[in-house]
């Protein structure tokens, strides 16, 4: 019944956040760690897991309930057809002292005594019976009773720790998950945030580009209509081509920077209608060098590998709980009884009772013996389980620390390429007013500096996902 109470709230507190108001952000710049700190209040994901650790520790509360005494208490009313009663009839032969002092009692003269007394002498007398015809009442045909029954379990062969153990892991599994569900939730918050800014970061680059093109595609008009000797009408059609194609690309853009601030809503668990706009993050923590180091942070921090760590526990006590089946179960057991209405005589109203009891199973047809095999096989495989995510785990934290590193390097040579895309168009545009250089170099001169930093925000975008993802996997910020 606690079990079905306990089930039934989860269950409404999960619907009860689920279906709760969603809070509105208008006009708000956003930062990374306010965005983290709305997904952990607000994200159903954590309130879930946060929720499974309060079942685990309500079912760690039945596990200990093992360990004090148990009473129960009936109240019964009974009505039969009849009040019962106890019948006997038939005769009863009487000993022989007693047949011979009857037999001389209700003589009834001298000479039939005297006859009595020479059988006696002489053995012979016979042995007297009584008849009998008795119908006794019992008790009343309605009775009212109450039983208080108590049971203590005095020694269990470990089950019952056992059992608690087993509880007690659940919660720290059960902690471990919740630990995981907000590294997720970081992660993802992390992603979302940086793609959302890398998209507003190209909004407003793609945005410049427009304005410094219609410049240029105005320029290259005046230079073509007053008789320049380097730009002609082609040089001004695809001066107004390549604008066109900068809009329709920004046009994508903007679209893109729509969806992922929207999947970024999502994610802290704010209304799809919340406005905002993303601050850059002011720094960030240097790359560690150290891969060894990372990859013992992991298997020390890790909540799956701590949960693999936690099974392994857990089946460990399973092994024991199973071998309990060997030994005896003892018990201190006792009752109370008063029987309220219905009984004839007062003397047997209260009865009460207390023992000890213990059994002890001499087969089950294997049973007990094939439970042990099964938990310890099932530990077994956690064990080889754990193995293999340890060098998966590796495996993936080499792949990340490499990226990292790589999208590190990237962001520092494109770091210089910037000043060097900036100087090149500044020189090119002012070349051109002077009708030096030809508006294709102009152009290029364009097109450079915004994929060169393009290219910038891409990586940095690589790098803050590259740097979650570490921290993810070593549940450990850097």
């Amino acid at each position: 019944m606690l079990k079905r109470k306990i089930i039934s709230m989860a269950i409404m507190t999960i619907a009860g956040l689920l279906y709760a108001k969603e809070p509105l952000l208008e006009d708000k710049t956003l930062t990374l760690q306010e965005a983290i700190d709305i997904a952990l209040a607000n994200n159903q994901k954590h309130n879930i897991a946060k929720t499974t650790v309060e079942i685990a520790k309500a079912r760690h509360k039945q596990a200990l309930s093992a360990n004090y005494p148990s009473m129960d208490f009936t109240l019964s009313a009974i009505r039969k057809d009849k009040d019962p009663d106890f019948i006997l009839k038939g005769d009863i032969e009487l000993p022989q002292e007693l047949s011979n002092a009857l037999a001389l009692a209700t003589a009834v003269s001298d000479e039939q005594k005297a006859q009595i007394l020479q059988a006696i002498r002489l053995g012979v007398f016979p042995k007297q019976s009584l008849p009998l015809d008795l119908d006794i009442k019992l008790m009343q045909r309605d009775i009212v009773t109450g039983t208080l029954n108590i049971n203590y379990p005095l020694y269990t062969g470990g089950k019952i720790s056992s059992v608690i153990k087993q509880a007690d892991l659940a919660i720290r599994a059960s902690n471990n998950d919740l630990k995981k569900s907000d590294d997720e939730i970081r992660f993802d918050i992390k992603n979302y945030y940086h793609s959302a800014l890398l998209m507003q970061n190209l909004d407003k680059l793609l945005g410049d580009m427009i304005e410094r093109m219609e410049f240029i595609r105005d320029l290259t008009q005046r230079l073509y209509t007053g008789g320049s000797m380097h730009v002609k009408k082609t040089d001004y059609l695809r001066t107004k081509l390549t604008l066109s194609m900068i809009k329709s690309n920004y046009s994508v853009v903007v679209s893109k920077e729509k969806e992922a601030k929207a999947a970024l809503a999502y994610a802290m668990g704010v209304d799809y209608h919340s406005t905002f706009t993303l601050q850059a993050p002011k720094s960030d923590p240097a790359i560690p060098t150290h891969l060894n180091s990372l990859i013992q942070k992991a298997y020390i921090n890790n909540p799956l590998m701590n949960n693999l760590k936690i099974a392994e526990d857990i089946y460990n006590a399973k092994i024991k709980e199973a071998k309990s089946a060997y030994l005896p179960q003892v018990a201190l057991f006792g009752n109370t009884k008063r029987i309220q209405y219905g009984l004839i005589n007062d003397e047997d109203k209260n009865s009460w009772m207390i023992g000890i009891g213990a059994k002890i199973s001499l087969f089950e047809g294997f049973r007990t013996k094939n439970q042990v095999l099964e938990a310890r096989l099932k530990k077994q495989k956690i064990s080889a389980q754990k193995c293999q995510y340890q060098d998966a785990l590796a495996l993936q934290l080499k792949r990340v620390f490499f990226e990292l590193k790589r999208s590190k390097e990237q962001i520092d040579i494109l770091k210089k390429s910037l000043k060097t895309a900036k100087e090149n168009r500044e020189l090119n545009i002012r070349a051109y007013q002077e009708d030096i250089v030809e508006t294709k170099d102009v152009l290029e001169a364009q097109i450079m500096e915004t994929m060169t930093w393009s290219d910038y925000y891409r990586a940095e975008y690589d790098y803050a996902k590259n740097l979650a993802k570490l921290q993810q996997l070593i549940s450990q910020k850097l």
